[in-house]
């Protein structure tokens, strides 16, 4: 048996409501995940971990896509044990779910048009997982897996050091993106003409293109926090003042959640900057959904 879904990613998020969870289950998720680690291994062959205290995850099955997709695999064979339900039609839709939610927060992986998976009562304990991306190489995809992974590792290595606090280097990180990344105008025209803008909306574009439209920005951020160790989340919503869609980033700090938008110091949605920003300035100026939440289940539901 083979089924498709999600066959346009980003259309099908902005078409539904956003089903959202409190941040107090997302930080039990967080450290469940830093207690246990599971074993993560794709079809290519990639089982590196994330950095400790990267949030990579609100289940063992999506933790083990977030680690499965930086490389931007074709194929991920995901075992059945790692579903909540023993019936294959609410695996499949758990499935869908936690695909959109590794694919959002790992900011390594190449845009994903849509994803397809196989299953047979003769393998019943794999599902496996078929990925289709924008960019339909596989060399090309590998060689920007390996310089984004370098460039995020020589943003960390120079702008943040062992003597920092966690807060200094979130900073430290957040100013880096809002400086050094450009904010693509161009691009979000063109996305507001319904064009294709899928390669801005990566870490990529952002970290080694060095131009983005919000997405960019927000999954570049959460990379290097990712690769400091810095429990971060992408934030899906709308601007009040615009109202178009946006994305930002949540990180916890001294055990809160502060609002992080690296994109902020260029759009002017308000004019505190980028890093803590008020929960006053976010409430006037985001939606509500990025104020109290950070990520969903359903993650697909979030608009970009």
């Amino acid at each position: 048996m083979k089924i498709r879904w999600i066959a346009g990613l980003m259309a099908a998020a902005m078409a539904a409501s956003v089903p959202v969870y409190a941040e107090d289950a997302v930080s039990a998720a967080l450290k469940k995940s830093l207690t246990k680690q599971a074993v993560q291994q794709t079809t290519e062959g990639n089982t590196e971990a994330s950095d400790s205290g990267a949030f990579t995850g609100s289940t063992p099955l999506v933790q083990y896509l977030y680690k499965a997709f930086s490389s931007s695999p074709s194929s991920v064979s995901v075992p059945t044990n790692l579903f909540s339900s023993q019936d294959m039609e609410t695996r499949f839709e758990e499935l869908g779910q936690a695909c959109i939610e590794a694919y959002i927060q790992n900011g390594l992986t190449d845009y994903v048009t849509h994803f397809d998976y196989s299953y047979t009562s003769e393998n019943s304990g794999i599902i496996t997982l078929n990925l289709t991306y924008n960019n339909s190489s596989p060399e090309s995809r590998q060689a920007n897996f390996k310089a984004l992974e370098q460039k995020a590792a020589s943003i960390v290595a120079s702008v943040t050091k062992p003597e920092m606090t966690e807060r200094e280097k979130a900073q430290a990180l957040s100013n880096y993106v809002a400086q050094n990344v450009k904010y693509d105008f161009a691009g979000f025209q063109r996305y507001q003409s319904g064009q294709n803008v899928y390669d801005q909306q990566t870490a990529y574009a952002g970290l080694v293109s060095g131009s983005a439209i919000c997405q960019g920005f927000a999954r570049a951020y959460k990379l290097l926090c990712d690769k400091a160790g810095i429990p971060c989340v992408v934030v899906f919503g709308t601007t009040k003042q615009f109202g178009t869609a946006h994305a930002w980033n949540r990180v916890q700090l001294d055990g809160k959640w502060e609002t992080v938008d690296t994109s902020n110091p260029q759009l002017a949605i308000n004019h505190v900057g980028s890093f803590c920003i008020p929960a006053d300035v976010v409430s006037s100026t985001l939606s509500p959904e990025g104020q109290k939440t950070i990520v969903s289940s359903q993650v697909s539901r979030y608009i970009f």
